[in-house]
């Protein structure tokens, strides 16, 4: 592995604000999203009542729910089928989680494991860092998305 970058003073800034925006959103939106998402008829009336932008808001509804993580995924996507139909809803899920997961590799590229380690505790890092190192990494995060309610985000 290759040596670590020390943090700089603009990405303690960008990883602050990045965090912070996540934080904010996630405590003042999350529940009434999470309630939201919940009920697909309600989702799938406020979904609709934007018009012609209703695949664009569908769309950050995913992008929210990946970047979001507490948000439940698998209510929207399902409520993606209920508003669009099976392919449409489909590919706007497809579009919003990619989106979301791009944004995501974005905020771990940028920030860095530096970053990691100052968020989460020393022993959950040794937790994983047994699975991160294990020549079976790729069969066990196979595995892992192929169980439902595990929370495929967090594991992203």
């Amino acid at each position: 592995m290759g040596k670590l970058r020390p943090l700089t003073a603009t990405n303690i800034i960008f990883a602050s604000l990045f965090v912070g925006s996540i934080v904010y959103v996630t405590i003042r939106f999350g529940p009434e999203l999470t309630r939201l998402v919940s009920d697909p008829h309600k989702f799938r009336e406020y979904v609709l009542s934007f018009g012609s932008w209703s695949a664009a808001v569908f769309m950050l509804f995913q992008v929210l729910q990946v970047v979001i993580a507490v948000i439940p995924g698998e209510p929207v996507q399902i409520a993606g089928g209920y508003i669009f139909g099976t392919v449409l809803g489909t590919v706007y899920s497809t579009i919003g989680i990619t989106v979301g997961y791009i944004i995501v590799f974005i905020g771990v590229k940028l920030f860095g494991f530096p970053l990691v380690k100052k968020l989460v505790p020393e022993k959950e890092l040794k937790k994983f860092s047994a699975l991160i190192n294990s020549p079976k990494l790729e069969t066990t995060i196979f595995l892992l998305f192929l169980i439902p309610g595990i929370p495929k985000d967090i594991l992203v």
